[in-house]
């Protein structure tokens, strides 16, 4: 759950629809496609990872990055600093599958809005 993404080494003739690569984005009859053959758990590290064992790699929610969000030091806990809470009040993500929220927070913290992790 917590990993950058997920690697799918299907590949048009093992899909589960004969032709097609996986995509996140093909549904038929309101049902999405299902990976016939997810690679190990280290694929998921990084695209490069994944694109070396012949897969195609897919980010995952950014529940790690919500989660540090979340949980820094609140106001009378040791660590917590007021201007990183003036610098980090306005960095929300309610929803980690929300991949505009992910990528704005990541913007907001300085980072380019598809970094992995």
């Amino acid at each position: 759950k917590a990993m950058p993404g997920s690697c799918c080494l299907d590949d048009p003739s093992t899909s589960e629809w004969f032709g097609y690569y996986y995509a996140t984005s093909v549904t038929y009859e309101g049902k999405p496609m299902e990976c016939q053959n997810t690679g190990p758990w280290h694929l998921g590290i990084s695209e490069e990872a994944c694109s070396n064992a012949g897969g195609r790699w897919f980010p995952s929610p950014c529940y790690t990055l919500q989660a540090c969000i979340n949980d820094r030091p609140a106001n009378g806990t040791q660590g917590y600093s007021p201007s990183f809470e003036q610098f980090a009040s306005g960095i929300t993500i309610t929803d980690p599958s929300n991949s505009t929220q992910c990528n704005n927070a990541r913007q907001q913290l300085g980072y380019a809005p598809d970094y992995p992790f």
